[in-house]
């Protein structure tokens, strides 16, 4: 029963993540204004539909029934990790292809910038749990609005703005990426049979 009600909800949050990522592709450049410290910061749509997919990706792992799942070992557990990483890919597949139209370095930018919000989305999901994943992008926002853009323009680690040529931004997605996997890899550790720490 609970494999049939994950399947389902793999495939609602595969169909909507095609949703957004076909609306990323059609106005994915038009900006909003974020206000931060009094100077406005140009986000384009593009940058949150991005993250509304890592978000959907790893909350679509979220139980209803989370006090059985902890007891999952075996095949259960492991599918945790394939879904995981199949919606993963699927995100960062949809993202890529929504950006491509408009040039391979702009399909770069918004892969870098998934990478980072789906490593913030996991960072809670190990924490606390999948259904709050959304607290880690919105937290990447602020951050990004707050300390990303000093005198009107990206920071060389502004993961979701800077050009795709900084080393510094490619780092800090990795490095989220990271521990957004070892958070989730730590909290999992005894559904999947390991001893807990």
């Amino acid at each position: 029963m609970r494999l049939y009600v994950r399947s389902r909800r793999l495939l609602a949050a595969g169909a909507v993540m095609a949703v957004l990522a076909v609306i990323s592709a059609v106005i994915g450049t038009n900006m909003f204004t974020l206000v931060s410290r009094g100077d406005p910061v140009a986000v384009p749509y593009l940058l949150v539909l991005d993250a509304f997919i890592a978000v959907l990706a790893v909350g679509s792992l979220a139980s209803p029934v989370p006090a059985m799942d902890r007891g999952d070992v075996g095949i259960l557990a492991r599918a945790r990790w394939l879904h995981l990483a199949g919606m993963g890919v699927l995100g960062l597949v949809l993202v890529a292809a929504a950006s491509l139209p408009r040039s391979g370095m702009c399909a770069l930018e918004a892969g870098r910038a998934y990478l980072a919000w789906f490593g913030l989305a996991l960072l809670v999901a190990g924490a606390l749990r999948e259904s709050l994943a959304a607290i880690g992008p919105l937290a990447g926002f602020f951050v990004i609005a707050w300390f990303g853009h000093p005198a009107g323009a990206p920071t060389s680690w502004n993961w979701g703005q800077a050009p795709v040529t900084e080393a510094g931004s490619w780092a800090v997605a990795v490095a989220l990426l990271t521990a957004g996997l070892f958070a989730c890899a730590r909290r999992w550790r005894g559904g999947l049979g390991l001893p807990r720490p």
